[in-house]
Parts: structure tokens; sequence; C-alpha cells
């Protein structure tokens, strides 16, 4: 990683991001496997319809954390890599950087 402010920012973050994101997934199993063990021993229906709810909504947060685990690091990685910087060296050619307006 380049020692830039990018790469300073990418490592603070990720030094913060990556023992969160380790509770976060530990919790999410513990608690997909308790959920899971409710339903298989679930004796009525109504109690079986919870669980699956519950295991329904750990599925879709397991997904949707996955994909902000992978858009964050692709974000970091592009930052890194300067994707973007063909959007700022427009910003600062076009004048959009000094005040001026476009009309």
């Amino acid at each position: 990683m380049e020692n830039t402010w990018v790469g300073t920012l990418v490592n603070a973050l990720q030094s913060v991001i990556n023992p969160i994101l380790i509770l976060v997934a530990t919790a999410g199993i513990i608690y997909a496997i308790v959920v899971g063990i409710k339903f298989v021993k679930a004796d009525d229906k109504g109690q079986r319809e919870e669980a699956k709810a519950k295991l329904i909504s750990v599925i879709i947060g397991i997904a949707v954390t996955a994909a902000l685990i992978a858009l964050f690091y692709w974000l970091a990685w592009a930052l890194e890599n300067g994707l973007f910087d063909t959007v700022t060296s427009f910003i600062s050619t076009s004048g959009l950087s000094s005040g001026t307006s476009l009309s």
C-alpha cells in the first residue's frame, strides 16, 4: 500500500473494522445456530413459524453484511489503486474546486 493519506485512512479503518466484523460474524453464527435449534425443536406450528421468520432474518442480515464488507474492501482497493483519480483530476481541472460556477 502506498504511503499516502488514502493508505493511512484505509489502514486505520481496517484496524477498527476488522475486529468489529469478527465479533459481528461470531455473534451472527451463534445466533443462527440458536435459532436453528429452536426451529428444529419447535413443538407447534406457531413456534416453528416464528423461528423460521427469525432464521430468514438472520440469513438476510448475513447477506447484507457480506455485501457491505465486499463494498468496503472494493472501495479501499479502488482508492489505493487510483480508480477515482480521473474524478479528482476532472474536479481540479474543470474549475469546480476553485468555486467557479458552470453556468
